[in-house]
């Protein structure tokens, strides 16, 4: 008839108390170095975690499936049962140095609906949504496009291509004066790396970090690293017009550049 979720969005503090942990015994919260909650919904960044797919699913909001694949860098790795998560999976098909590791594919869709799975054209298995939304595959893990059907949707996910820095900006424009702000969001698929940013020009750099709940990192050094292939700066536009300019540095030298305007509303 419903559900209660605890929370939506993830906050600092309850340390880990629904991270996905491994090896572990189960405990209300986890010490030091867990940072936020961990919760499965929306992370610390703002970012939709596949969970929260499957609950749009299970309230008649999207028609598609979605797929979700539990992270190959634990793979045969046991999982703390938690309350507030059904899983640890994420949205990723990128995971270099792990081809022909077992991967579990899990896509959510509706209790009773038969989804096909297939990699690159060639359908490698069907199975039924149970009554926790989420129809179950195990394969071996090769680069390429997952496509998942149903009678009604369709959902792919594709390989990215490795180690390539990018940026995926909120707002491309920001008022001068001195309190608005952008989420720029600096993605490098593969294996995670930190990444340093540098803001220069009209505006400063609030914080920088990732939703990685359980880290020695913080958010105000302008050095983290990627969570699963995406961390997110925060940049304040200064009072006067002009152009920010923001700096990404990977470790192995890569470097990556994108620009906001700083200007009047028209």
């Amino acid at each position: 008839m419903g559900n209660f979720v605890w929370t939506g969005w993830d906050y600092l503090g309850e340390g880990a108390v629904a991270a996905a942990r491994y090896n572990d015994h189960p405990r209300m919260f986890a010490p030091f170095p867990a940072l936020t909650a961990g919760t499965p919904v929306i992370d610390i960044t703002g970012h939709r975690q596949p969970q929260s797919y499957a609950y749009e699913i299970g309230w008649g909001l999207r028609d598609d499936p979605y797929i979700a694949v539990r992270p190959l860098t634990h793979a045969g790795e046991k999982m703390v049962a938690s309350n507030w998560r059904m899983s640890d999976s994420v949205r990723s098909w990128t995971w270099p140095g792990h081809e022909g590791v077992g991967a579990t594919v899990e896509v959510y869709a509706q209790v009773g609906a038969t989804v096909e799975l297939s990699l690159d054209g060639a359908v490698v298995g069907r199975a039924t949504a149970g009554d926790d939304l989420c129809a179950r595959f195990t394969l071996p893990y090769a680069p390429g496009v997952l496509e998942a059907r149903t009678e009604t949707g369709v959902d792919r996910l594709a390989t990215e291509p490795d180690q390539t820095l990018g940026f995926d900006s909120d707002r491309d424009v920001l008022r001068p004066n001195g309190q608005d702000l952008a989420f720029v969001e600096v993605s490098s698929p593969g294996v995670d790396r930190d990444i340093r940013v540098t803001v220069d020009g009209a505006g400063s750099q609030q914080g920088f970090g990732s939703g990685n709940p359980i880290t020695t990192q913080g958010y105000t050094t302008g050095v983290h690293s990627t969570f699963y292939g995406r961390a997110v700066a925060v940049v304040r536009a200064g009072a006067v017009p002009g152009e920010i300019r923001v700096t990404a540095t990977a470790t192995g030298g890569e470097v990556a550049t994108t620009v906001i305007t700083v200007e009047e509303s028209q």
